[in-house]
């Protein structure tokens, strides 16, 4: 087995994991779209409330029918130099085990990060009637997903300086 076969699987669980995901946002899109019925006033924060958690949906299947039928492209950009994965007799399994677990981590942050995203996006807008107030859990909630997603993103490309790191090497 390769270490491109390994990362291949890993993407294919994980495209199963953003439908289950997807299927988790359900109630919250039920939710909004209750919420965006029918509203005695004429303020627009029912729709942007909508936007906010239909987004994260989509975002998620997106991501799944990405992984699950085009991961293996993704796969031979990550790794350019195929080798098997050597055997736990051999001196260097460690580090190669590691940063394949360090890419599969990578796309989890980047799962669950780039869906709040859109959400964090539409809480960050100022609401009207706090005339241009920004909650601070709000900023703190936008915050957080942008550490997510370069978090992802470090890791999906191998985390080299972190696994050096960790592996004391």
């Amino acid at each position: 087995m390769t270490k491109r076969d390994i990362l291949s699987l890993a993407l294919k669980i994980l495209g199963v994991y953003s439908i289950i995901y997807a299927v988790r946002q359900i109630s919250n899109l039920v939710f909004a779209m209750r919420m965006a019925g029918p509203q005695p006033s004429s303020s627009p924060a029912p729709i942007w409330f909508l936007f906010g958690t239909v987004a994260p949906f989509f975002l998620s299947l997106i991501m799944a029918y990405v992984l699950l039928r085009r991961g293996d492209l993704i796969v031979l950009k990550l790794i350019k130099d195929d080798k098997d994965i050597p055997s736990l007799s051999s001196m260097d399994w460690e580090s190669l085990i590691f940063i394949l677990f360090l890419r599969i981590a990578g796309v989890v942050c980047l799962i669950r990060g780039l869906p709040q995203l859109s959400n964090s996006l539409i809480r960050l807008r100022p609401l009207k009637e706090a005339q241009g107030f920004m909650s601070s859990s709000n900023l703190g909630s936008f915050i957080s997903v942008i550490v997510l997603i370069i978090l992802g993103v470090y890791l999906l490309f191998g985390a080299k300086g972190f696994a050096r790191f960790v592996l004391n090497k």
